[in-house]
């Protein structure tokens, strides 16, 4: 499925600029340490955008094929308290120039919590995501 229906204005991508859609999917949340302010998090990160150096390419190109001349973003997690496995090379590609990557990540991340209601307090848990491009 696809996060957006429609290719972007031609005037919205440049050789500097890309918009890149995330969305995320949590499989498990444990080890909430409100001593440390840490938690262990298990989730995929989604990520879509509109290449169009891949429009008519064939369906699930390997990356190794694409155009060297591609836009490919690269993930930055900015608050996880320790090394994550981060797994980036789950890419699907459609023949009208979309790319969809699953980044699968496991690891300890960190927290501001806010106690003064404790033990009735409640949370929002956050993963600050950043997309840096990259480009061979």
């Amino acid at each position: 499925a696809k996060l957006s229906s429609e290719p972007p204005g031609e005037d919205a991508y440049c050789d500097y600029s890309h918009v890149v859609e995330v969305a995320m999917k949590v499989f498990t949340l444990n080890n909430i340490d409100i001593i440390n302010q840490t938690y262990r998090m298990d989730f995929r990160l989604v990520l879509q955008w509109y290449e169009p150096t891949l429009v008519g390419v064939k369906k699930n190109v390997p990356v190794d094929e694409w155009p060297k001349e591609r836009f490919q973003p690269s993930i930055l997690i900015q608050n996880r308290t320790t090394d994550c496995t981060i797994d980036p090379l789950k890419f699907k590609i459609t023949p009208d120039g979309w790319v969809t990557q699953n980044v699968d990540c496991r690891g300890m991340w960190h927290q501001q919590y806010d106690l003064r209601k404790f033990p009735f307090d409640s949370q929002t848990l956050t993963i600050q995501v950043r997309v840096k491009r990259w480009k061979d």
